[in-house]
């Protein structure tokens, strides 16, 4: 918080003497002390908003929003013009989960004082928070216009373009923060962006970098621990879980990640502290709802199955709180897209080649096995993978766009030429190729990209397609009982995930039967239980050439038939799926 004392309000150094202890005590984080004191200013000041703007501070350092919410209020009331007292409040309002007003507040601030560097940093995260990352990007590079050096603002930088899935410069972005600042922040955020890609070696070095940085910084020892649970090191990566908690004993989050990776036991010590916690009165939306599915699959494995069941749908229902996903739309969506491609005339590229990188597409439902599968094409010495990259879409946005072409996805690739689409392809290659000379193939493992197949097939000759599956019903029970926060509307309720399902099977069915052997179907257990046959495979498919099956700890074979002892809890969803063929009456797909 700024320490500036308002311009309609005295000099520092001819401040009540109350309100320089307080500031003292302030600056040297003793908050309890600065609030007595500038409560005591208050009382004889009511109005006196450096004391109001100062004690709003301390009171949201120490965790009271409210009284700081009351305090800060009141000051902007009476010192609308004080830019300091605009961005003190916007960081409390974005604390307590309102971005949109505190958003209003930071670009309040940066009009009453455009060179607001705290402030201007502040509307970034607003941004973020409000899905606008497009706009927090230009606001970071803003300010990094000005001031190109500043740690804080690289750090944000790299975390947005993480979340836009621009991996490659997320990385590049923080490589050069830590350059200038060699923090176990920063060397986290690498981390983190390390585990988006997939590469777990590189991330888990990267936690254990911070960690010698900050023996004490909870969340890199947290990230370290779910780097090695994707490693197979089940006990380190326990002990790097219990490290962070002993450390942030308090932080929901880190509970929530311990537990996927710990197994449960009935008399286990961690179920109670888990279940205290959620008897917590005024807690936040989001650590309730960590703390339901962490005890869904507490109870999960100590065979709880109507409980555990419980702790997901309450979950659920939490995380669908002002989401709506929409049946009939998505339906829909899926026919246009297939009736776009039978306007189309589907050309016959297959055994064209192109210079460059072969592509490698892994589509899949969430839990279907897309991430085994990159792994297994990860050990070849000439498979670059990026993980879950949104650049084929952005290639594709930035091509319509340039081209003005006025129809929105499906109907817009229709309209594209051959040479536009040889543009797409060229962009993608562009951005998504590694910086190694070697990389010879590029693996995506974006599931999303399934809705693209078509127009994946027809802009790259030589793109790959692989298909993950899993049996139907299992695979739909485990997004239910997985946490997903955006990009999955249809996850939250079991109706939604078998509609939205039936319809995917639909659209991949119509993919493979237009591309035929360009697209390569893998069910979940070809995987989990890796043959030297299912690599050789997955090689010939590509057109790679030799490789080994190497032990690779990431192949962990998730509950097949689990469904079954949940049954009792499923009769919406399997309905759905015997009224789309899915599954025969009275069994499950196979």
């Amino acid at each position: 918080m700024n320490k500036t004392s308002a311009k309609e309000g005295m000099p520092l150094a001819s401040l009540d003497p109350l309100l320089q202890q307080a500031l003292s005590h302030h600056q040297a984080g003793r908050l309890a002390e600065a609030v007595g004191l500038y409560c005591q200013v208050l009382d004889a000041y009511p109005d006196h908003v450096d004391a109001l703007n100062f004690g709003g501070a301390a009171f949201f350092q120490s965790g009271e929003n409210d009284q700081a919410l009351e305090m800060l209020r009141k000051a902007v009331k009476l010192a609308p013009d004080y830019a300091e007292v605009h961005n003190n409040l916007g960081k409390v309002l974005h604390e307590s989960g309102s971005p949109g007003e505190s958003l209003l507040c930071f670009e309040r601030a940066l009009e009453l004082k455009p060179d607001f560097l705290e402030a201007g940093n502040n509307l970034g995260l607003a941004l973020q928070a409000l899905g606008r990352l497009g706009e927090a990007v230009e606001t970071y590079r803003s300010i990094l216009s000005h001031k190109p050096d500043i740690p804080e603002i690289l750090v944000n930088l790299s975390r947005v373009l993480l979340d836009m899935k621009e991996y490659d410069e997320a990385e590049v972005t923080i490589k050069r923060t830590i350059k200038i600042w060699p923090h176990a922040v920063a060397y986290d955020n690498l981390a983190v962006i390390h585990m988006a890609t997939d590469r777990y070696d590189l991330a888990a070095e990267a936690c254990r970098q911070a960690i010698a940085k900050d023996p004490s910084y909870a969340e890199a020892h947290n990230n370290l621990g779910v780097c090695l649970i994707r490693m197979g090191q089940d006990e380190e990566a326990a002990r790097a879980h219990r490290r962070a908690l002993e450390l942030a004993p308090h932080d929901i989050k880190l509970h929530y990640n311990y537990a996927q990776g710990h197994i449960f036991s009935t008399d286990d010590p961690e179920l109670e502290v888990l279940e205290k916690l959620l008897q917590h009165e005024g807690l936040p939306d989001y650590q309730r709802g960590l703390l339901l599915f962490a005890l869904g699959k507490a109870h999960d494995e100590v065979e709880n199955y109507n409980k555990a069941f419980s702790f997901y749908e309450r979950g659920n229902a939490l995380m669908a709180e002002g989401v709506t996903f929409d049946r009939e739309r998505h339906h829909d969506l899926i026919a246009s897209i297939k009736k776009a491609f039978a306007k189309c005339a589907i050309s016959d590229i297959a055994g064209k080649t192109e210079p460059g990188p072969v592509p490698v597409f892994v589509v899949g439902l969430s839990r279907s096995g897309t991430s085994l599968a990159g792994s297994l094409l990860s050990q070849h010495d000439l498979v670059h993978g990026v993980g879950e990259s949104a650049q084929w879409v952005l290639s594709l946005e930035e091509i319509l766009k340039k081209f003005e072409i006025p129809e929105e996805l499906p109907d817009a690739v229709c309209l594209l030429d051959k040479a536009q689409k040889k543009k797409v392809a060229e962009v993608f290659i562009e951005k998504i190729s590694g910086t190694d000379s070697h990389d010879r193939y590029i693996v995506n493992t974006a599931p999303e990209n399934y809705f693209y197949v078509g127009m994946i097939l027809e802009s790259l000759p030589q793109a790959k397609i692989i298909h993950c599956r899993w049996d139907t019903v299992d695979t739909a029970l485990s997004i239910f009982f997985s946490r997903y926060e955006r990009g999955h509307a249809y996850s939250y309720d079991i109706g939604d995930i078998a509609s939205y399902m039936a319809d995917y099977l639909d659209l991949m069915a119509y993919w493979e039967n237009g591309y035929g052997d360009r697209v390569l179907s893998l069910h979940y257990e070809d995987l989990t239980e890796p043959t030297q046959g299912t690599c050789d495979r997955i090689y010939r498919f590509c057109g790679l050439k030799g490789g080994e099956l190497l032990p690779n700890d990431l192949l962990t074979k998730e509950y097949t038939g689990r469904w079954e002892k949940y049954e009792p809890h499923l009769g919406p969803m399997l309905e759905a799926f015997r009224d789309h063929g899915l599954i025969a009456e009275n069994s499950q797909d196979s």
